[in-house]
């Protein structure tokens, strides 16, 4: 898993660290303004397969960086932009948390 957030990186570290999650991420690229520039450049340096790759967000450039980036997209409800926001976006899956992913990443569709 990789971090590709506008958050500030000393923000996002420390917060990552007292949440006990930053050794969940191989890398994390935080303070990217547009995650779109740097998509490309994740996936060819840490050598990702764009179409085994899902890119999950909270906001409708996200779902937009997935699209450039030739990467499915996953919108979560757990931000400002609304359903109807995120769903004009449209992302590949649109859920309510983090919680869909697990369950997602538990049980995969055709499994």
């Amino acid at each position: 898993m990789f971090i590709l957030s506008s958050m500030d990186a000393g923000a996002f570290e420390r917060h990552a660290q007292e949440l006990g999650v930053d050794h969940f991420f191989e890398a994390t690229y935080a303070g990217i303004l547009d995650k779109r520039e740097q998509i490309h450049h994740m996936l060819e340096t840490h050598r990702l397969d764009a179409e085994s790759t899902v890119f999950l967000g909270d906001m409708c450039h996200d779902v937009e960086t997935a699209k450039h980036g030739g990467v499915s997209s996953i919108a979560l409800l757990t931000g400002y932009q609304s359903a109807e926001q995120l769903q004009g976006a449209e992302p590949d899956l649109l859920v309510d948390d983090l919680s869909h992913i697990h369950a997602l990443l538990e049980n995969p569709p055709g499994k």
